[in-house]
């Protein structure tokens, strides 16, 4: 459009150079919006579905889940969760320690799932990114106090003679020693999974800043059944091996709320 500056401008040719230097700007407008205004949200959603985990390295578990991007790309740089025991608040601080592939996979007749370590991941513009984590304690702190006594009973076991004596013998003359007892009695201290109600605060950083999403779950009565039975099963391993027979470490599905 040409102006002619010798006259008044009429208020079609006002409201056309609004709008010209309001198209101008735009752009500008859009491009700052979203890049200092807008803010990238995180977002976790759940399955619904966790597993508990007892052994020799304590107690631990793994959650299914996406982690969805909202307005921005966000890079998760570290994801962690704290247990809250709420019989008597006691906490147990995991951090993710490795992934799980969604996907099973059928290997002679054994289904298995992937798994790899755990590192930041980018998940990208109002998308989302699988986030199967098992999270475990990385300072090995049970272990440390566990695998003292472990050892002893272990020790027994290298110098122990199978070659005449059934396994089900074997295995009460084994369950007899103090250092079986000494070593049990550690395991069942350190557990943490008890009957009653749970929260899980799953912490997840990103873009200089932590986001927190809070579920709830319960442990049954058949649930710490079956954790207890991999205390036993933790200390008899060694002895099944001598005799050819598998181990059966167990973990318990539960409902993440």
């Amino acid at each position: 459009m040409k102006i002619d500056y010798s006259k008044a401008m009429s208020i079609y040719e006002l409201v056309a150079l609004i709008l010209s230097v309001v198209a101008i700007f735009i752009p500008l407008i859009q491009l700052a919006w979203s890049k200092w205004i807008v803010k990238p949200v995180l977002k976790h959603i759940s399955t619904g579905r966790a597993s508990l985990f007892c052994n020799r390295s304590g107690s631990y578990l793994s959650v299914e889940g996406v982690f969805e991007a909202v307005n921005k790309p966000i890079t998760v740089k570290k994801v962690s969760i704290k247990i809250i025991r709420n019989v008597d608040e006691k906490k147990l601080n995991l951090n993710w320690s490795t992934f799980i592939s969604p996907v099973s996979q059928n290997i002679s007749g054994n289904y298995s799932s992937i798994t790899e370590t755990a590192h930041p991941f980018r998940v990208e513009q109002d998308s989302v990114t699988c986030a199967f984590i098992e999270f475990s304690d990385m300072y090995n702190s049970s272990e440390r106090s566990i695998s003292p006594k472990l050892s002893k009973l272990y020790e027994i076991y290298k110098n122990f003679d199978c070659s005449e004596v059934s396994y089900i013998d074997a295995l009460e003359k084994i369950k007899s020693k103090p250092e079986y007892n000494e070593a049990k009695q550690v395991l069942e201290k350190a557990l943490f999974w008890e009957i009653g109600e749970y929260k899980a605060i799953i912490s997840a950083e990103h873009n200089e800043k932590i986001t927190y999403f809070q579920y709830s779950f319960n442990v049954s009565e058949y649930d710490k059944e079956i954790l207890l039975s991999n205390i036993s099963e933790v200390l008899i391993i060694p002895l099944k091996n001598k005799y050819g027979i598998s181990g059966n470490i167990k973990y318990v599905n539960i409902e993440l709320k």
